[in-house]
């Protein structure tokens, strides 16, 4: 059955390490029971034959037990020889097919061959051992958990199998309960690694997430400055000239009702203007910084329609431009809520810093709405998004009293 097991992996070749580790588990035991616990059932005549096929056990345990160590240490394959590992698999197939028939054994090139794929099995997965012990963690936790028994299994055929050394029968004797304990060390050892690989993995996927969000973030704002650029150098001097030709030309021909309808429309026109405009994309942003951009935003969204205050209290605010902006950008969004949903007539906006946290605060005195059931079109995915690349959270409360924005930033990212 062990060799039936270990030909289904050869040849389709299963990645899993826990699949590695008890096929070489269940060939330890069934070599450790017929070579050492079973003698005594036979009588001190134990059989030849049965010495000669529990090799096979041996050669099936060094091959998964090498197997498993390399895809333990090295999970992605990027470090090993793949020479060396092919010739290993080739000497495999080779030694177990060969020791199926004990009239070969007296061949001594035959006897060669399964020596060469003994010691070159063993001193490979050592090789990998060595160059990989300081590239990884993995390796350095799988040294010294699997080092006594790569030595005392190699001991085991040198002396058992091929003859070749003599030591003590109380060196086995010691060692051989140690080599039981050893592999439960080593499946331990699996279980670490699987939760380590699994937290590695993570990471990955979180900083291949971030990645893609600051490209997105990217695009976004280099339409944002495109669209602001246009609003003020066409549409505004449009506007500007609209403007002129309007009361120069026209106004002998509106009556004061009029013309004062006119002018009010004409102001609150170039008034939005730079509102949006400035959203977009506050002028001077990375040279006045993200403080003196707020007090612009709060001047330019200030009406007697809806006050604005903002009050400060920070420690000098020491972001990088792109995270800065992207706290600019998630006010900025807020404030455009609250014009276009809130009717409130009141906002305060806080910037707080302490020894933790950077948090924004905004608090209106609109309708609110549902927390469970956001408005369309409000850019709260667009918000979540920006808060996520800052490192912190974003979160609502809101009821018919009002709603309260607060974005979290740690420390870390001052």
């Amino acid at each position: 059955m062990s060799v039936i097991c270990t030909t289904f992996f050869y040849l389709f070749k299963p990645h899993n390490g826990l699949v590695l580790y008890l096929i070489y588990a269940v060939n330890f035991f069934i070599f450790y029971t017929v070579r050492i616990s079973s003698p005594a059932y036979f009588t001190n005549n134990q059989p030849v034959i049965i010495n000669y096929y529990v090799n096979i056990f041996v050669f099936i345990s060094t091959y998964t037990f090498v197997r498993f160590g390399t895809s333990f240490i090295d999970p992605d394959r990027k470090y090993g020889n793949k020479a060396i590992s092919s010739l290993i698999d080739v000497l495999f197939v080779c030694t177990i097919f060969v020791s199926f028939f004990p009239t070969w054994s007296a061949i001594k090139p035959l006897l060669y061959l399964k020596l060469a794929f003994f010691l070159t099995t063993i001193f490979y997965l050592i090789w990998s051992l060595i160059s990989n012990f300081r590239r990884s963690f993995l390796t350095r936790i799988y040294f010294f958990m699997a080092m006594p028994l790569i030595t005392t299994g190699m001991i085991e055929g040198l002396t058992n199998v091929f003859g070749i050394m003599e030591v003590p029968n109380q060196f086995f004797e010691a060692f051989r309960i140690s080599i039981c304990v050893e592999m439960l060390y080593i499946l331990f050892a699996l279980i670490f690694r699987e939760r380590y690989l699994s937290k590695q993995i993570q990471k990955k996927l979180l900083k291949a997430e971030l990645e893609m969000l600051e490209s997105r973030i990217e695009i976004q704002e280099n339409e944002q400055k495109r669209i602001a650029r246009d609003l003020h150098d066409d549409l505004g001097g449009t506007l500007a000239s609209l403007k002129h030709i309007v009361f120069s030309k026209l106004s002998k021909l509106l009556n004061p009702e009029d013309e004062i309808k006119i002018r009010e429309l004409a102001q609150k026109s170039g008034d939005d203007l730079r509102r949006i405009s400035h959203a977009l994309m506050p002028p001077d942003f990375e040279k006045i910084g993200l403080i003196d951009s707020i007090h612009e935003l709060i001047r330019n969204n200030s009406s007697d329609r809806i006050q604005f205050e903002f009050f400060e209290r920070t420690k000098g605010v020491n972001l990088s431009s792109k995270d800065a902006l992207n706290v600019y950008r998630i006010l900025s969004e807020t404030v455009q809520n609250i014009h276009k949903h809130s009717g409130a007539s009141k906002v305060m906006v806080q910037l707080i810093q302490n020894d933790e946290d950077l948090t924004l605060i905004v608090e209106d005195n609109g309708n609110g709405f549902d927390i469970n059931s956001l408005p369309e079109g409000l850019g709260i995915e667009n918000m979540h998004s920006r808060a996520k690349n800052l490192g912190g959270s974003l979160n609502f409360d809101s009821n018919n009293k009002g709603t309260t924005v607060i974005l979290e930033i740690p420390h870390a990212k001052n």
